[in-house]
């Protein structure tokens, strides 16, 4: 059972003009703050306009998520996130697909980027493999990180 509608916070990505309707998941509401930097995020209370997702805890303090025309996480199903920063991680991903499915001229590589001398280096590999701490140590070292993730492409 999904909880109230009615507590959900609005969360409207105005670049892109996606709005992510999150209840009762206030770490995720502050932690797209840190996570989207740039995305120009717009906090609204919810309203009659039906967002393209929404986010919640469910009554057995799991999450759901529930896509109006857009993808949602490939995962959800078949093992829901345990924790915010779960759900965190799932919606920067999603975004991503969106993101690539609106710019259809636009790659996208998985993989990290750090800049060494006048080039970019790319480190293109499969997930939990290492990219992001790689990417921390490098920047611990000063190295200018361009990516850790994904590697988007014009």
């Amino acid at each position: 059972m999904l909880t109230s509608a009615a507590r959900a916070q609005r969360v409207t990505l105005a670049k892109a003009g996606w709005t992510l309707a999150i209840a009762d998941c206030p770490g995720v509401v502050d932690g797209l703050d840190r996570i989207l930097a740039g995305w120009d995020l717009k906090r609204a209370p919810a309203s009659r306009r039906r967002p393209v997702a929404r986010i919640c805890r469910t009554a057995a303090g799991g999450f759901a998520w529930v896509s109006f025309g857009t993808s949602e996480p490939v995962m959800w199903h078949a093992r829901p996130p345990e924790t915010e920063m779960d759900v965190l991680c799932d919606i920067h991903d999603v975004l991503f697909d969106w993101y690539l499915a609106d710019h259809a001229r636009h790659l996208a590589v998985h993989g990290a980027a750090a800049k060494f001398g006048d080039g970019l280096v790319v480190f293109p590999t499969m997930t939990k493999t290492g990219k992001s701490t790689l990417m921390v140590e490098l920047a611990r070292r000063g190295t200018t990180i361009f990516c850790d993730d994904v590697l988007a492409i014009e």
